[in-house]
């Protein structure tokens, strides 16, 4: 499992494929949030599974909020599906095991 972490800072310490990759699915994120002032991921880890991979993200929605996703995607080439998502986390909260949801 390949794990990466950033600290408060510019987008620039997270790759900026996995910072697309939550991009690609902040609209679903959101329309269950609410709005996010900042949307930056701030840590991630990928799993990679059969034919696809799950990548969860630690998202900086605000200044003091946080949000967990989990999304899957069976090939670069594929719309992600978002099949995970925690909110009201904090900047200390580990990133594991995110909660299903259902994508519709």
């Amino acid at each position: 499992m390949n794990q990466g972490r950033a600290t408060r800072g510019p987008i620039s310490q997270v790759p900026q494929n996995v910072q697309k990759l939550a991009e690609l699915v902040r609209h679903k994120v959101e329309g269950r949030t609410g709005p996010s002032e900042e949307y930056i991921v701030v840590a991630y880890k990928v799993q990679e599974v059969g034919p696809g991979t799950y990548t969860s993200f630690k998202i900086r929605a605000d200044n003091e909020r946080y949000v967990h996703a989990e999304v899957y995607q069976s090939s670069p080439d594929e719309e992600p599906t978002l099949t995970g998502l925690e909110r009201s986390r904090n900047a200390w909260d580990p990133l594991v095991n995110v909660s299903h949801v259902s994508d519709h």
